[in-house]
């Protein structure tokens, strides 16, 4: 599908040698839906960080064109000790209420690990010389990520690996573990490759029509039991404050975007900014416009791709759009 965010065709090519996968043969699967979970940290993080982690994973297999995704946030999970990930989730009834079959769906399940362990290091200056040793403490990450089939509740394949997080590298606050970023993008990357044989899907590359940036402000509302949501701690910011903790979070999708442009998203609610729109599927849509929601839905990268994905030539997408003049609604046909 064209028009997916730089961060998605990012990651959608990252390289997957090194990263170890199990992938159990089999018939192949009728999978039409990809559904992937919050990134499950076994240490203490914030609800974004496990939204931003997976809603990155959630671009990834989007941008294979191949399978109608859910990202974290678009469904509800039940905490039960059941290893059944559809149990913990009303998945299903989401599914089922577009047309998919329950049945037909993978499950992807980030987990995180942590372990610290202390150690003498030698540190040096900013010429390389020698300056002394200090006692710091070293972690490595072990990342997991799991495939689940929903018929059968079999793991259809696994990825595990690990990284070392330097405890004297500089932090940015738009990721604090670009290591761990990185790394999970690779695994993923590795996974997707693994079931492509037994999972193919069916690909669409459908454009619709227009260009557009996402503004991902669906992190800073995205909440877990005990974890409140990001933007509970922003209010009580001062505006500085709060500009510069917003522009870290939408820096963790758009990278590279311009100045110019981050202050612009900085002051508009979550969606789909459009940039540019081709004749053949305007339908009244305009640079400059704020997609809200589509056929009802928040507007995220991945509502697109399924409305994309479940529409027959000629049907309209309903769009909510906020626009200088206000809110209107229009109807958009994909070329």
């Amino acid at each position: 599908m064209r028009a997916l965010c730089s961060f998605a065709v990012a990651t959608s090519l990252a390289a997957c040698s090194g990263i170890p996968v199990r992938a159990r043969p089999g018939p192949v699967l009728p999978v039409q839906a990809v559904a992937v979970y919050p990134c499950e940290f076994r240490w203490e993080e914030p609800a974004y960080r496990s939204f931003e982690l997976s809603e990155a994973l959630a671009l990834q297999a989007s941008a294979t064109g191949r399978y109608s995704v859910f990202g974290p946030g678009e469904f509800k999970l039940v905490r039960n000790s059941s290893d059944n990930p559809f149990v913990g989730s009303d998945i299903a009834l989401q599914l089922a209420d577009r047309g998919l079959s329950p049945m037909a769906a993978l499950v992807v399940k980030p987990t995180l690990e942590r372990r610290a362990q202390s150690a003498v290091k030698q540190l040096y200056d900013q010429q390389g010389r020698p300056k002394g040793a200090a006692r710091v403490e070293e972690a490595t990450v072990f990342a997991r990520l799991e495939v689940f089939h929903s018929a059968s509740r079999e793991i259809v394949a696994d990825a595990s690996a690990s990284v070392e997080v330097d405890p004297l590298a500089a932090r940015d606050a738009t990721d604090p573990m670009p290591e761990v970023t990185a790394l999970l993008q690779r695994m993923m990357s590795a996974l997707l490759a693994a079931i492509a044989d037994r999972a193919p899907g069916q690909t669409v590359d459908r454009s619709p029509g227009f260009q557009f940036v996402w503004n991902p402000r669906a992190a800073l509302d995205f909440a877990l039991d005990g974890k409140p949501a990001l933007a509970e701690a922003i209010s009580r910011l001062d505006i500085l404050e709060q500009d510069v903790a917003l522009e870290a979070r939408l820096r963790f999708f758009l990278p590279h975007a311009e100045p110019s442009l981050l202050s612009r998203l900085r002051r508009l609610p979550g969606g789909l900014y459009v940039t540019t729109v081709f004749a053949a599927g305007s339908s009244g849509l305009q640079a400059g416009d704020l997609i809200l929601s589509i056929n009802g839905e928040p507007a995220l990268p991945q509502t697109l791709q399924r409305a994309l994905r479940s529409s027959l030539p000629g049907q309209q997408l309903a769009l909510r759009v906020r626009r200088s003049t206000g809110l209107t609604d229009l109807s958009l046909v994909p070329p």
